[in-house]
């Protein structure tokens, strides 16, 4: 059986004394487009910081390639796992170039300018991100699209084996969307690249995703296939909302149709 990229072990972790997660057992896969998903607040962004070992587990551990994560150096960690924050922010003036090389801060040595390792390493990045032509450009001229996809060649950047992208589709319209899990899916596809995602939009999932991870207040409610996860019943007991689940021949992933709310499980009188 292959080794799972990350183990997470009766981890708990949150905010204050308030715990998002507590006993979490969970085993993510490598070499996949991983979505985790679930309501709001059902703990899938805390996992993701936990992951970037940006939240500490204040029980249990969390494991990468084998080890735990509180025992890899800042730097190593950096070089083999990178993370998309949601709506990161940066000056308007700064150029996709600029933003680019900011991920190669893990690579290079204090004080120093960038080598021409560093400039390769972006002038690739750029072009992964299908934006070698608009290197010069301000971030601020670019479309919400563009935009993303220059944070992502950022990170592409810091040429890490493992990405974690916490809503990358968040604020961007259907087509911009589309744009940018195209090229999550070629990162993966083309480059064998590890990706976790943070989604919402449940058809997203089921068009990108390899494996689904479903939260729901704090625990997994389910991870597989998108057909194990992505249930009608499933989906009615954890968001609490009645679904159609269609699958078109001319298409090779099912579409969700909302229908109509229901009183969730844990809402209804015992």
């Amino acid at each position: 059986m292959t080794e799972p990229l990350f183990s997470l072990q009766k981890a708990r972790a949150g905010y204050g004394r308030l715990p998002v997660f507590d006993g979490l057992d969970l085993d993510l896969p490598a070499g996949k487009v991983i979505a985790l998903c679930g309501p709001n607040g059902s703990g899938k962004s805390t996992v993701l910081r936990a992951l970037r070992k940006l939240l500490p587990v204040v029980e249990g551990r969390i494991l990468l390639d084998q080890r735990e994560l509180a025992a890899w150096p800042d730097k190593e960690l950096a070089r083999r796992l990178a993370m998309l924050s949601q709506s990161p922010e940066a000056p308007p003036e700064m150029s996709v170039a600029e933003l680019a090389m900011l991920g190669r801060f893990a690579h290079r040595k204090p004080l120093a300018g960038p080598s021409q390792n560093d400039r390769d390493a972006c002038a690739r990045a750029l072009s992964a991100a299908g934006l070698s032509h608009l290197a010069q450009v301000p971030l601020g001229s670019l479309s919400g699209g563009q935009r993303q996809r220059a944070w992502i060649a950022m990170v592409l950047a810091q040429e890490s084996g493992t990405i974690l992208l916490d809503e990358p589709t968040n604020h961007l319209d259907i087509a911009h969307a589309f744009e940018v899990l195209e090229l999550v899916r070629h990162l993966n596809r083309a480059e064998g690249r590890s990706i976790v995602v943070v989604l919402h939009d449940l058809n997203l999932v089921t068009r990108y995703a390899d494996h689904v991870v479903m939260f729901d207040a704090g625990r997994v409610a389910a991870q597989g296939s998108v057909a194990e996860v992505l249930t009608e019943q499933r989906l009615a007991d954890v968001y609490g909302i009645n679904v159609c689940i269609l699958r078109p021949d001319e298409l090779d992933y099912p579409v969700i149709v909302p229908l109509h709310t229901h009183a969730r499980r844990s809402d209804r009188p015992e």
